[in-house]
């Protein structure tokens, strides 16, 4: 009677067992089914892995900044000083009739880009960039061509002039000494000859600046923008070019600019490039 009870406890216990292995296989084969499932109706939506970023489309890169040269010493600015921003564009500027300028380029810093901009001139050459310097002309690409934008040199050569003009110094003035800006002008024209032989040349002086500005700016004001006038019109004379002296039609009894001439005290307004440019007119 024990033995036979010992038989049949033996054939429940494989029965079990039995049972359990058919219960995990049929789990597995579940598991096995159901992840296959997921994997199909994954790759029929999605179509893309989440991980793999999503390519950004094409971005234009802004062209660096051209780095200043490497100052030379006790002969660069005591300090980085910016050229503050010409005024906001205003409405279109009538032309005006006086002179014939399409044999005529005009060089220069953010002066000349306002007198560009707002004095109503037509037909004249502009390479201009602010914040430009007499040793920028030879380096920055800023000139635009029919090739393509080059420096403002290699531009002088792809076409002749009758007349160049000069507008630059303002980003000069803030140095310790006025004679490495002398010297630097002074191989400007003698290379600008060389480029141009039969081209008259034109040195403007530094306009001046308001007296509220000059009173209160360690870089542009006055008493230094005399001195480099000094030094612009003795390299004129030395080597035989002309001197223009704008200043005077809008200047006050002290030889400031004229409070109402400029808002931030050293771009012109619309109306005095326009009175600017009738002295260019009259005296090229």
């Amino acid at each position: 009677m024990n033995r036979r009870a010992r038989r049949r406890k033996r054939r429940q216990q494989q029965r079990k067992r039995t049972y359990s292995i058919i219960a995990l296989c049929c789990i597995l084969v579940s598991v096995v089914v159901v992840l296959t499932v997921s994997n199909l109706i994954g790759t029929a939506v999605g179509g893309t892995k989440a991980s793999e970023p999503t390519p950004a489309p094409d971005m234009a890169t802004a062209s660096p900044t051209p780095a200043a040269p490497s100052a030379p010493p006790a002969e660069e600015p005591i300090e980085a000083q910016s050229t503050p921003e010409p005024e906001p564009t205003p409405p279109a500027t009538p032309a005006l009739a006086e002179g014939d300028f399409s044999d005529t380029v005009f060089i220069g810093d953010s002066m000349a880009e306002g007198f560009y901009l707002y004095s109503g001139i037509q037909g004249a050459t502009f390479y201009y960039e602010r914040g430009l310097r007499i040793e920028d002309i030879a380096t920055d690409a800023v000139a635009n061509t029919p090739s393509g934008k080059t420096t403002i040199l290699n531009a002088l050569g792809q076409k002749q002039y009758g007349r160049i003009v000069l507008i630059l110094g303002l980003n000069e003035l803030g140095w310790d000494n006025a004679d490495v800006f002398a010297q630097r002008y002074s191989r400007l024209i003698d290379t600008l000859r060389e480029i141009q032989p039969n081209a008259e040349i034109y040195m403007q002086a530094i306009l001046p600046v308001t007296e509220e500005r000059s009173s209160t700016d360690r870089v542009f004001n006055n008493y230094d923008i005399q001195q480099y006038n000094g030094k612009i019109a003795q390299v004129a004379e030395e080597k035989g070019v002309h001197y223009l002296d704008v200043s005077s039609v809008m200047t006050d009894s002290t030889g400031a600019l004229l409070a109402d001439a400029s808002v931030d005290g050293i771009h012109l307004k619309q109306k005095y490039c326009v009175e600017w440019y009738k002295y260019i007119s009259e005296n090229l």
